[in-house]
């Protein structure tokens, strides 16, 4: 259902094919301002430097950048792709230990409205994001982040096509490592055979948004305002049915209130869920191994600060789509705690997604409490898209991140 197509991408030069790691930046909802400075200064042509700008309140901001991109276009810091293509990525990691690979690919997909159902949200947004990244999009003319979307395709057709890039021996066209540590590699895919193999593949099915929620509904909203060069918006685009696809957990940390015991808590917990000793040290892989045991039940860990005790917690399902997720804002946050969503909207709550940083800032937190979440489900996200209904904020977070500024796409003028 999605309509897909390849363009001329704008691409560091090769003359930067050395320097590449120190010229991309991760998405910019993940830059804090000490962040920001840092990644200037790895390299003056850093990407950091078009995807967000120094004062989101002044206009003239956005003009510097506009003026950054296009000098850098002249000077040959960027040069475009000789053919319409795809552009087709290989990131390799580590979770937990285990090294893991993730393939995907980069085109232009049309804009429609998320009631036409060919691409689907899972969680909801906020203004202030989208305001920026219109005000940005509008001044530079170009996008240098990508739409993060899913498909699912048991044919593994972008598979095949790596496989044959493998087989021949084909160099990339871009190899880099992040800051994280992710090894990245780009192929241009130009073969009419193969572009058309993959815009067969999605004919029949909706894709879902894994991120980048706040720059598709920019996208809509500027379609509306220009039909033309609005029409389209580029995209990453992975398979779920891959066997190394990877969701991980955002974990939920806060402070008790003052008027709430630690052991008034616990009482509270125990009307709901059953409590239990977790013995061991804490792990997301022995958690999700403990849901597959039993997926008629949710479970969660509770830490708490002072305290080396970890508990698991947990319950039936009410329902087939019942998760942890919901347990955490219908049990926990709203009956135990008695907090509705726009007091946990307030700030109320810290998130992280790795096991050591989950700790750090428990241990940081007066009268902290922590969830360990196992991973959320993606066929439930899927489901519940496809069904019009959306996922609690913070219920996904899909490893790695894209890179920014590797793939740049000009709208037309």
């Amino acid at each position: 259902m999605p309509e897909i197509q390849p363009f001329r991408a704008w691409l560091y030069s090769k003359k930067f094919k050395s320097e590449i790691s120190n010229l991309i930046s991760p998405p910019y909802d993940v830059i804090s301002k000490d962040f920001h400075e840092e990644l200037k200064g790895l390299h003056p042509q850093n990407s950091v430097r078009l995807c967000l700008v120094d004062s989101p309140d002044d206009q003239k901001s956005y003009e510097t950048t506009a003026a950054t991109f296009s000098s850098w276009k002249q000077e040959g810091v960027f040069e475009q792709a000789p053919a319409p293509s795809l552009y087709l990525t290989e990131e390799e990691f580590e979770i937990d230990g285990q090294q893991r690979r993730r393939l995907g690919f980069v085109s232009l997909v049309r804009v429609t409205p998320f009631e036409e159902k060919r691409i689907l949200p899972h969680e909801f947004t906020l203004a202030g994001p989208k305001k920026d990244r219109l005000a940005l999009l509008k001044a530079m003319n170009a996008e240098l982040s990508q739409i993060f979307l899913c498909y699912r395709d048991e044919k593994q057709v972008l598979e095949n096509i790596h496989k044959k890039l493998i087989d021949r021996k084909a160099a990339p066209d871009a190899e880099m490592r992040d800051y994280q540590g992710v090894k990245r590699k780009m192929w241009i895919v130009s073969d009419p055979i193969d572009i058309a193999a993959v815009q067969n593949m999605l004919k029949d099915q909706s894709v879902l948004i894994a991120d980048g929620h706040h720059r598709f509904e920019t996208a809509v909203a500027f379609s509306k305002e220009e039909p033309n060069r609005g029409a389209y918006v580029q995209a990453y685009f992975t398979n779920l049915a891959g066997p190394e696809f990877t969701i991980l957990p955002i974990h939920r940390l806060f402070s008790l209130p003052e008027n709430l015991s630690a052991e008034m808590f616990m009482e509270r917990l125990k009307e709901i869920f059953t409590v239990e000793t977790w013995k061991g040290e804490l792990s997301l892989p022995k958690l999700m191994a403990l849901r597959k045991s039993d997926p008629s039940k949710i479970y969660l860990v509770l830490a708490l600060s002072g305290s080396k005790d970890r508990l698991l917690i947990s319950r039936k399902k009410n329902s087939q789509d019942d998760a942890e997720i919901f347990a955490l804002q219908k049990d926990i946050f709203e009956r135990v705690l008695d907090w509705d969503t726009s007091k946990v909207a307030k700030g109320v709550i810290q998130y992280e997604h790795e096991t050591q940083d989950f700790l750090k800032t428990l241990s940081a937190l007066p009268r902290g409490a922590g969830f360990f979440l196992p991973s959320t489900d993606i066929d439930l996200v899927m489901r519940r898209a496809q069904q019009g209904e959306r996922m609690p904020q913070k219920s996904t977070f899909f490893y790695p991140k894209l890179a920014s500024g590797l793939i740049t796409y000009e709208l037309p003028k």
